[in-house]
């Protein structure tokens, strides 16, 4: 997925523009945290899906992530010697696992991990490599 987003490297702040009442013209800008918000469903053909777990990041802080599922526990949140924290920013690209987790009771129990690979582009890179096509040459070729 791609996820349009301006972000302001001085302040480690993203710009989040909102269309404010009917009448306003301009959209309201505002500065907030770069935090990627992650919720994980199951998938029910008859009911309704129910969450399975979140996970949640700082984009100028994200967990480093583990290589395999079978070593991805929730230290990785907890401990940061470990599992240093790096910016996407900066590292431009972090591919691995992370742990999911229901906190509903007040204490947070591993329900699932999610293997996602986190990416920023710039607006050229984006042309040159459109989301979904994953890298492959889409050329025509003649026999």
């Amino acid at each position: 997925m791609v996820f349009p987003m301006e972000y302001i490297l001085q302040e480690n702040k993203m710009v989040q523009k909102k269309k404010g009442k009917f009448w306003h013209v301009e959209k309201a800008v505002s500065k907030v945290d770069p935090i990627f918000h992650v919720e994980v469903f199951d998938k029910d053909v008859l009911s309704r899906d129910d969450k399975l777990g979140w996970a949640q990041f700082d984009l100028t802080r994200v967990p480093a992530p583990t290589k395999t599922a079978k070593e991805c526990t929730l230290d990785v949140y907890e401990n940061e010697d470990l599992y240093p924290r790096m910016s996407l920013f900066d590292k431009r690209k972090i591919a691995g696992f992370w742990p999911v987790f229901d906190d509903s009771l007040g204490s947070k129990v591993l329900t699932g991990k999610v293997e996602m690979e986190l990416e920023i582009l710039g607006e050229e890179e984006v042309a040159e490599r459109p989301a979904g096509k994953g890298g492959r040459n889409l050329t025509a070729t003649q026999n």
